[in-house]
């Protein structure tokens, strides 16, 4: 997708990654027409992240690219109950409507020779709720297995996000919120949240011209 080099005019200013061994070995066909988000679509149903990291070079606009299980930066001390906290508007949301206690995938074959997966236990707090996938171009069960885990595990307990804006200034950056950093939030005397420190991980990040950035952030771990 990136040419290789062939076309100056084709490349697009991504930093690839250095190569290496790992997990995740796949072919897709020339015929077949995979944009790259399909290809990367793939990686990620695994429960992998791949982040384009923006950065500026020489006065243009690169990206890094940042893989991950997942993408996650050094963590940075952000107050939530202090005296002209950077934190402002904090709302925090619980949602369990994809919850799940098991998945099944069906993969690549039919009838007695397709592949399956299940991925599934307890201790459950809800009651039985598992799902069907189909998943019919992936021919490994291996990698079929990796899927349904993943997927399992992204919809096993109900999701609680917080998101609440900041104002970036010379204490608190761009790059110390960004998608992967982690934020330790220190509450006290909230009106809805425990006393404590709560560790989040930022998981999106949105902002205008000006220094306000809304953050997206869950419990990282």
């Amino acid at each position: 997708a990136m040419r290789d080099g062939e076309e100056p005019t084709w490349a697009l200013p991504i930093d690839l990654p250095d190569d290496g061994t790992g997990a995740f070995t796949r072919t897709w066909p020339y015929y077949g027409f995979p944009t790259m988000e399909d290809c990367l679509a793939e990686v990620e149903d695994e429960g992998v992240e791949v982040f384009f990291d923006p950065y500026i070079s020489s006065g243009s606009l690169r990206f890094q690219t940042r893989v991950g299980n997942p993408v996650k930066y050094g963590g940075f001390e952000l107050p939530v109950t202090v005296p002209e906290s950077a934190v402002t508007g904090l709302h925090v949301k619980e949602d369990g409507s994809s919850q799940l206690t098991g998945v099944i995938y069906a993969g690549n074959g039919t009838d007695v020779d397709q592949l399956t997966a299940y991925a599934g236990h307890g201790p459950y707090t809800i009651p039985i709720r598992d799902a069907y996938r189909a998943a019919k171009d992936i021919k490994s069960t291996a990698q079929l297995q990796r899927i349904a885990d993943a997927d399992l595990a992204a919809h096993y307990s109900p999701v609680v996000q917080w998101s609440f804006g900041v104002r970036l200034d010379d204490t608190v950056t761009a790059a110390m919120v960004k998608p992967g950093r982690v934020l330790h939030m220190h509450v006290n005397g909230d009106e809805w949240i425990p006393d404590g420190l709560v560790d989040q991980r930022v998981i999106g990040l949105s902002g205008d011209l000006t220094q306000n950035v809304t953050l997206e952030v869950q419990a990282n771990g």
